[in-house]
């Protein structure tokens, strides 16, 4: 039964964690798009978004929680390993937005390549979320039906 209670709390935590990261992007949309910011703020708030990613990919990564869903439903492996490899390019993206808004360090951020290259990469986070909690709906589908 305890471990019924740390896997249903683990899907919990990754779902907070995936609205977390939700309401992240809508701020920096709001930054970057309604209410330009400074290059300097665009940056601060791109880094700790990044460190948000890699401590969110780490939990899921290496605290065993695709492990978890593997372990529920190996038909998953294929599909968390393909998401796995996607939390590189993420950071990787991450990292470039980064060194754009550095690289306009002291002048407003140019609104129409920062806010193009956000949109794609927000598009593609917010896709690759979307597949997550697919695939942890997936995995604790009967557990979620029987909770009403």
């Amino acid at each position: 039964m305890a471990t019924h209670t740390s896997e249903t709390s683990a899907f919990e935590q990754a779902q907070k964690e995936h609205e977390q990261l939700r309401e992240r992007i809508k701020f920096l949309h709001q930054r970057i798009d309604v209410r330009p910011a400074s290059a300097d703020e665009i940056a601060k708030l791109l880094r700790e978004l990044r460190a948000a990613l890699e401590t969110h990919f780490r939990n899921e990564e290496c605290d065993g929680f695709f492990d978890q869903i593997v372990t529920r439903a190996p038909q998953l492996s294929r599909q968390a390993q393909k998401l796995t490899h996607e939390h590189v390019d993420l950071l990787q993206q991450t990292d470039a937005l980064i060194h754009l808004a550095d690289g306009s360090a002291g002048e407003p951020i140019c609104p129409a390549t920062l806010a193009a290259q956000f949109h794609d990469f927000s598009k593609l986070l917010m896709h690759h979320e979307s597949e997550e909690n697919g695939m942890l709906q997936s995995a604790y589908q009967d557990d979620l039906g029987t909770k009403d």
